[in-house]
């Protein structure tokens, strides 16, 4: 017989628990939403034996009492996208090498510590300033679509005069009629301050 192969649930929730990485013999190790970690065997999560790590049959008091807040989502969507393979962004995270830092992976409190709360619904997790980075303190922020749409890893920035910005936000901010005449410009040769400076679209002045 071959040997049977073992789901991965890294990243999963299951009731009051995730699963935080795989332990071997002893099953999985998971944190529940008390704040208390627990190892579960296998069939007990699948088969949905393994709720809590006892909490909820006690009616204890939660550890931290946020597990139904947006920044405790966000932690758990940060752990599942970097270690769980079944993850719909797994392949833009785990599989380029992206993990979550020691002090983070377990411990939802020291992340909120260091992140801070949620600013606003607009506000989602994003690696700042190095988006090939790890989820790490100095580089995680709350941040809005339209930091994170400036930070991918496709947009190229251009500073001018101490101001950083995408060619689409220069072109924007300089209120040209063409959200492409900064990148027309640098691509057809222009210096950056040459497409900065002139005005209208067109040729340059001679």
């Amino acid at each position: 017989m071959g040997v049977r192969s073992i789901p991965d649930l890294v990243g999963l929730r299951f009731s009051h628990l995730i699963v935080i990485e795989y332990a071997g013999f002893r099953g999985w190790k998971c944190l529940c939403d008390c704040g208390k970690f627990v190892l579960s065997p296998n069939a007990g999560l699948l088969k949905g034996r393994a709720k809590s790590c006892g909490c909820a049959r006690g009616e204890k008091h939660k550890k931290h009492g946020l597990c139904l807040t947006s920044e405790y989502k966000s932690w758990t969507g940060m752990i599942g996208r970097c270690y769980n393979a079944k993850s719909p962004n797994y392949s833009d995270y785990g599989a380029r090498g992206i993990r979550v830092s020691p002090v983070w992976r377990h411990d939802f409190e020291k992340f909120l510590s260091d992140v801070g709360h949620r600013p606003s619904p607009k506000h989602s997790i994003d690696r700042y300033p190095d988006n090939n980075g790890d989820y790490k303190p100095g580089n995680v922020r709350w941040a809005t679509s339209t930091q994170q749409n400036r930070n991918k890893r496709s947009n190229t920035n251009h500073t001018y005069n101490g101001i950083t910005m995408t060619a689409h936000e220069w072109a924007k901010s300089l209120g040209l009629a063409k959200s492409d005449a900064i990148a027309w410009r640098l691509k057809n040769g222009w210096t950056l301050q040459e497409a900065l400076t002139h005005g209208s679209w067109g040729m340059k002045h001679k």
